[in-house]
């Protein structure tokens, strides 16, 4: 129905172009208006302070945050049945899928309410603790200035993490190690293709399920395989990881590329009004080849 409709709309318009085009000209001069976000985002970058309501009642807020949370996470750990909840669901999705994606509901709401029983036991016993970590973390970012151009331009300002990683490098070369040795180990060990192939019981072919399966799992172990790597040469080979990384390390700017984003591409609309005939006919066209298959889908679907 929805290609069916803007078919129609579209014969229009390529009848419009061919039996009146300065009508149709006059008709998009009205339509293309250009819409500034600056007055509906104005609200949204007015900065609204609410701290000094929490602060003069801080205990009574972290009374009722310790409360809720604590009660939220007996909740999930104790009355939480995903079984129960996929039954009650009753999705089309295949149910081993479901209930991976509700544990990891359950996991987010979980580490959300052990963040909410932090604040509210800081709001009682450390308000000023509190309070600092606040001062730190309350950035204002208006809206108004979050253009695709300077998105972009934060997008490009380098971001240097090396110091912070060569610090502490026994510790990082330690954790990548463990964490791709048991990652190679789950992935070489407990991974069964053709079980998971039926847990998904997905509605494409069994062998094209199982080649991307077992694609993904190759890739995953050539990233383990690398991550470790990493890790050993953390440890043990520093030097010979930060001449890799010179090689490597190398800035791309994404403003050039980006200069183009700003500036209107009228070529098509020349093209249209310079040939406003063809352009009629092969919209034309187009729209009624369009317009038939739809409705054949439509008829055939009712």
């Amino acid at each position: 129905m929805f290609f069916l409709i803007w078919s129609l709309i579209s014969v229009a318009v390529g009848v419009g172009l061919i039996v009146s085009s300065a009508r149709m000209f006059r008709l998009f001069a009205v339509l293309n208006h250009y819409v500034s976000t600056g007055q509906a985002l104005k609200q949204l970058a007015t900065s609204s302070d609410i701290d000094q309501s929490i602060r003069k009642h801080g205990r009574l807020f972290g009374v009722a945050f310790v409360l809720g949370a604590a009660y939220l996470i007996y909740v999930m750990l104790v009355h939480y049945d995903n079984s129960l909840l996929v039954t009650l669901l009753d999705v089309r999705h295949p149910q081993p899928y479901m209930v991976w994606i509700l544990d990891c509901v359950r996991g987010l709401l979980i580490v959300f309410c052990l963040f909410a029983f932090v604040v509210g036991a800081l709001l009682c016993v450390f308000p000023d603790a509190l309070a600092r970590f606040e001062a730190y973390a309350n950035r204002w970012v208006p809206v108004r200035k979050l253009t695709v151009r300077h998105v972009l331009e934060l997008l490009a300002m380098p971001r240097d993490v090396d110091q912070g990683v060569r610090r502490h490098r026994r510790l990082f070369g330690v954790v990548f190690v463990l964490g791709a040795v048991y990652s190679l180990y789950v992935m070489l060990a407990y991974f069964n293709n053709s079980l998971m192939v039926t847990a998904l019981n997905l509605s494409y072919p069994r062998p094209f399920v199982a080649l991307i399966l077992d694609s993904l799992r190759w890739s995953l172990i050539a990233l383990c395989v690398f991550a470790l790597v990493v890790g050993v040469m953390l440890c043990f080979f520093p030097d010979a990881l930060a001449r890799v990384e010179a090689y490597a390390n190398r800035w791309v700017s994404l403003r050039k590329p980006a200069i183009g984003m700003n500036t209107m591409v009228l070529t098509l609309d020349n093209l249209v009004q310079a040939f406003p005939r063809t352009a009629g006919t092969l919209i034309l066209v187009g729209a009624l080849y369009i317009a038939a298959n739809a409705a054949i889908l439509w008829l055939q679907l009712r």
